[in-house]
């Protein structure tokens, strides 16, 4: 395996200092609970983004205000759920003291929350129904990425998502069955998506030229929807860098003609697209930085450390709602690459706070009294009119209304339990790894140390920390695991009380490609149960926007990774709503927009360990078969089996699913 190669990141303009990737001091770090409820606005950003009302403090979740979706400001990889983690990194073993024999047994522990591991605890119960399961989280919510934002503007309630995004109509197929046990029906979502949204408002992509990458600020509305050059009339490109982007545009060439689709491919592997651009296409350099933040949400970098062929296929993969590249569409029929659209779905199997609702699918499956109905729709419905009750009564919020009740989700006498704000530290095998007969999983819940015995453990936890907590694992096994590095990500939800400046300026999605947030896209028009999307300009509405982070431009893609990683630890909440208002007021001013009067609340899911790492970078070794880091980190060891995305080497829910129920197969 190869060595992790030391980075130090740097930090944006308005943060100073560096920071080392394995050390962020406490200063830098910002609670996302007091950004939520406190009273102080940011020196020169106007009033507050959020009021206490809006974001209930968390109590513990016996208590029946405890609710997260509704906490806002630094959320995703929270204040709280890394600095136990960090502490094992640093060490390389859980040092710590032994902890307390809670006395409890259970005949599965499943480590993590997230899809996978929900996926894994449901499975098992199906097959074990007499059973009893605990699910431990580092975090103060489950569903891992797959997070629920929700925000209340005025009378109207506003639901987004958090991270994990969309459900694969191409799924394998018991994933999908799997998908209709708990409820979720893939063809319903096509009468909730309203795939007409944007036409019947006249809105349309758009690119936004920033002054500091390109010279002056522009806004380009219609690049794929109006002709070239209407679309890119004004634009800040020189003649030639217009040109070429013409071409692009407009004309499918094969850049790789004579060569077979083999040979194209093999080509396209293992450049750069910069290479791609430069030497092939042989474009303008100026439209380097066009390009450069294309593959960010997929990859974690820009096209200097993302293969050709991979930029190529992120930017043809969904017919709904086109990339901000539909030049890439050229290119891969010009090219006769053979890439077609992803599933005739597109975008539209996406639930209002993305696979969030899976998330919850599951743990209404799992805890059946924590969140009423039966139905996919009573997944995220309210109330008819909209509105989400008031958290002070018990008895409304149990059983008048769908917000999910997290204090009985780890009752003494449940079959399952789920157990939230609970780090492991330990997971490892009571005697000889021959002769035992259970495992022993130690974990670290409000500064106490307690351990539980089980008859067998799921690793629904990222890759990289099961070697810290399961020293027994053979080293080769270890090596594997560690060799991941996730995709750094940041999904940040900004609720704005109306979009009569993006009706004004004829726009839904921004492509930004040299700002702080490299898109910037009204929240998908989807529709279900009681929740309604907006229908006026007037009406409130989420805005999300994706960041492109700040790296080590230039390195490979792994260093990139690590130095991103340590920039968003180290990034305060003060930051990102700075870069989000001077972003949005930049774009969206010119219609009216002033974030001081049409913000009403943010929410940043950072996630510094994001999407799982596909292993096919630019800086990836060939494997033989069977030897992929996946695979072999992946294989069970004795009582422990290990699930997550990262066992296949995909950032998808249904590939998180698939993993789970592997897992669980092999504990048979």
């Amino acid at each position: 395996m190869k060595s992790k190669d030391p980075v130090s990141p740097t930090a944006p303009d308005d943060v100073s200092g560096q920071v080392a990737e394995h050390g962020v001091t406490r200063r830098d770090f910002i609670q996302g609970i007091a950004v939520a409820i406190g009273t102080g606005a940011v020196a020169g950003l106007g009033a507050p983004i959020a009021a206490a009302d809006s974001a209930p403090q968390i109590l513990g979740e016996p208590d029946p205000d405890y609710y997260p979706p509704a906490l806002t400001g630094m959320r995703g990889s929270h204040d709280g759920s890394f600095e136990v983690p960090h502490q094992l990194r640093d060490s390389g073993q859980w040092l710590g003291e032994a902890g307390i024999d809670s006395g409890e047994r259970y005949d599965l522990v499943v480590v993590g929350a997230g899809v996978s591991g929900l996926a894994a605890a449901y499975a098992y119960r199906k097959t074990h129904p007499s059973t009893r399961v605990l699910i431990l989280d580092n975090h103060d919510d489950f569903g891992g990425h797959a997070k629920r934002n929700e925000f209340q503007v005025g009378d109207k309630s506003l639901i987004g998502y958090g991270g994990s995004q969309t459900i694969e109509a191409h799924a394998p197929s018991e994933v999908v069955a799997l998908l209709s046990e708990i409820g979720i029906e893939l063809r319903r979502f096509l009468t909730h998506f309203d795939t007409g949204f944007r036409k019947s408002h006249d809105l349309m992509n758009g690119v936004f030229f920033d002054k500091e990458t390109f010279g002056s600020d522009h806004l380009a509305r219609g690049h794929v929807e109006l002709p070239f050059d209407v679309a890119f009339d004004g634009a800040p490109l020189s003649s030639r860098a217009k040109a070429d982007l013409k071409r692009l545009f407009t004309q499918k060439i094969d850049y790789l003609e004579g060569r077979s689709l083999e040979e194209k491919y093999g080509i396209l592997s293992t450049i750069s697209f910069n290479q791609f651009l430069l030497e092939y296409a042989k474009v303008d350099p100026e439209l380097i930085a066009y390009y450069f933040a294309s593959p960010c949400e997929v990859t974690g970098v820009g096209t200097d450390a993302s293969s050709a062929i991979i930029t190529i296929a992120e930017g043809t993969w969904f017919p709904t709602y086109p990339q901000h590249l539909q030049s890439m569409w050229n290119l891969a029929e010009g090219m006769k690459l053979g890439l077609t659209p992803i599933d005739v779905y597109g975008y539209v199997c996406h639930f209002p706070d993305g696979n969030a609702g899976v998330a919850r699918a599951f743990v209404r499956a799992l805890v059946p009294d924590a969140l009423p109905g039966s139905t996919m729709e009573d997944l995220v419905s309210s109330d008819a009119t909209g509105h989400w009750p008031a958290l002070s009564s018990m008895e409304h919020f149990v059983f008048h209304e769908s917000r999910l009740n997290y204090a009985i989700l780890d009752r003494p006498e449940a079959p399952v339990r789920i157990r939230l704000n609970s780090t492991v530290v330990r997971a490892q095998h009571v005697g000889s790894l021959e002769s035992s007969e259970e495992a022993e999983v130690t974990y670290v819940r409000r500064d106490q140390v307690h351990r539980v015995k089980t008859g067998s453990v799921v690793m629904a936890c990222y890759n990289t920390m099961i070697p810290r907590l399961c020293p027994e694992l053979p080293e080769k096994q270890r090596e594997a695991l560690a060799y991941p590095v996730k995709v750094p990500l940041v999904y940040t939800n900004v609720a704005i009380r109306n979009w009569r400046s993006l009706k004004k300026l004829g726009v839904a999605e921004i492509y930004c490609p040299g700002s702080f947030f490299y898109s910037v896209t009204m929240d998908f028009p989807v529709s279900m149960g009681d929740y309604r999307y907006t229908t006026s300009p007037d009406e409130p509405v989420i805005l999300h926007l994706v960041t492109h982070i700040p790296a080590a431009k230039g390195a490979p893609a792994r260093a990139q990774r690590r130095a991103a990683r340590g920039f968003l630890y180290a990034t305060p909440f003060e930051i990102f709503e700075a870069k989000i208002r001077d972003q949005l007021d930049r774009i969206l001013g010119p219609g009216g927009f002033d974030s001081n009067r049409d913000i009403a609340g943010i929410t940043v899911n950072r996630w510094p360990h994001g999407y799982a790492d596909s292993l096919d970078g630019l800086d990836d070794p060939g494997w033989s078969e069977g030897e992929a880091p996946n695979v072999v980190g992946r294989q069970r060891f004795g009582r422990i089996t290990i699930a997550n995305s990262d066992a296949g080497a995909a950032g998808s829910m249904g590939v998180a699913i698939e993993q789970g129920l592997r897992a669980v197969r092999e504990l048979s």
